[in-house]
């Protein structure tokens, strides 16, 4: 999107040049901080009816410590799924070959394909080196687009029998995906049980990926999640990603708020380049200063924040701090209810927590209210079908969410009922024959 940015003494102010704009991609804005040779830190706050919120946000250094590089093992999960058809699958064949292209000659790496079951290029993990990459080449190029969406099994041939891993290896999971299907709970859960030593990491692809699954999978998966909306950003996306897997900033990260605090995400992941971590807080109790802590790859490194006393005028007050900790918290109550269920009193917590907040949740909603003159009486109401957007880019009109295309579905509909009238006939005639009438 092309966009106007004022410059004011309290900010910005970003507006959209061409004014309103069809809502059929996503809206992404860029930015980078100061470069520094070391993480830094800041924190802001905001006071919602007499409660103190605070953002503690840690940026990543411009430059890499040179540190020690670990030998890694990599998978790559490709959705080849109808949804995936059009731009998406040639964007997603580019992702591959740059990513493939990244591997160092120790590194091992394997390609599992999925739309209506998935499929393994090699049984077992390969150097990335000699005959392996050109198997891996001719593989992306066959890549084509069909079928339903079924990411379960892939996922579950990425992580079930797992190696072990030694002290200087990690093992990686990059899935390239729209992320269009409909059971996230069932992943997620499968995820956070089966996660193991592997660190997950999401590439979306396309107009509209499904941004909720993708950055949950990753949260789950301790990885991060990275949109490429257009082939032109393929190399520098990807570039970006693979320079961030090559080794955390920092890693056990530990931030120690002072008093009381009901903080998110409640397990803080390690620190990659070009992804800064962002953790809320709910304050309570005097106020303090906030230390985070961490390990690079050369030394120990920590900054001390000061914070307000509660009730306090806050510091570096930013309006919005007390909406995202509520999207935080609804998150968390929302992954404690895939991995449990759902009870009562998660139901009411969530619905407390969005009222309050002004949020959608599982349970609350928006409701638009029409503020129209009112309508004469006696005229009568109509009614007409409105169209949603398609995603820029789209070519079909609906997703399938099953193994079974759609349709493939409505032609195996057909030839059930030509076979079932078929097999009433015969035994009509038959019946006829021997004289009897059914």
């Amino acid at each position: 999107h092309e966009i106007t940015i004022n410059r004011q003494d309290t900010g910005y102010q970003v507006h959209l040049a061409d004014g309103f704009v069809s809502m059929d991609r996503d809206f992404e804005l860029a930015w980078q901080p100061v470069p520094s040779a070391l993480p830094q830190a800041a924190v802001f706050t905001e006071v919602v009816d007499g409660e103190t919120y605070a953002l503690a946000m840690v940026m990543p250094p411009q430059e890499k410590g040179a540190g020690p590089e670990l030998t890694r093992e990599v998978v790559f999960i490709i959705d080849v799924s109808g949804s995936m058809s059009g731009k998406s699958i040639a964007q997603a064949r580019a992702a591959l070959r740059m990513a493939i292209g990244t591997l160092k000659r120790e590194d091992r790496f394997n390609i599992i394909k999925f739309s209506d079951n998935a499929t393994a290029l090699f049984s077992t993990a390969r150097l990335a080196d000699g005959a392996y990459l050109q198997d891996a080449g001719r593989f992306i190029d066959r890549l084509k687009a069909d079928g339903g969406t079924e990411m379960l099994p892939a996922i579950q041939a990425a992580l079930r029998n797992q190696p072990t891993m030694a002290r200087d290896e990690m093992r990686q999971v990059i899935f390239i995906t729209d992320g269009s299907v409909g059971n996230e709970d069932k992943l997620f859960q499968f995820i956070h049980d089966h996660l193991g030593e592997s660190r997950l990491f999401t590439v979306g692809i396309g107009s509209a990926p499904n941004s909720y699954f993708m950055r949950k999978a990753a949260q789950f998966g301790r990885g991060s999640f990275t949109y490429i909306g257009q082939q032109s950003e393929v190399q520098s996306k990807m570039t970006e990603l693979f320079t961030q897997l090559e080794g955390p900033q920092l890693r056990d990260v530990t931030v120690n708020w002072p008093g009381t605090a009901e903080t998110y995400p409640v397990t803080v992941p390690d620190l990659y380049s070009g992804q800064p971590l962002v953790i809320t807080a709910k304050l309570g109790g005097p106020g303090g200063a906030l230390s985070i802590t961490g390990n690079s790859a050369e030394r120990f490194w920590s900054q001390s924040l000061p914070l307000p006393d509660q009730g306090a005028t806050p510091l570096n007050y930013v309006t919005g701090v007390a909406t995202l900790w509520a999207r935080e918290q609804l998150g968390a109550l929302n992954d404690i209810i895939i991995r449990q269920g759902e009870s009562e009193p998660l139901r009411r917590l969530m619905i407390d927590v969005a009222l309050t907040h002004r949020l959608v949740s599982r349970y609350t909603s928006f409701v638009a209210v029409d503020r129209t003159p009112v309508r004469p009486a006696g005229e009568a109401l109509g009614k007409r079908s409105v169209p949603n957007a398609l995603p820029q880019s789209s070519t079909i009109l609906e997703y399938p969410q099953t193994a079974t295309p759609a349709v493939k579905k409505f032609l195996f509909g057909i030839v059930s009922l030509m076979l079932a009238f078929q097999l009433w006939w015969l035994r009509r005639r038959d019946l006829k024959r021997t004289g009897l009438h059914a």
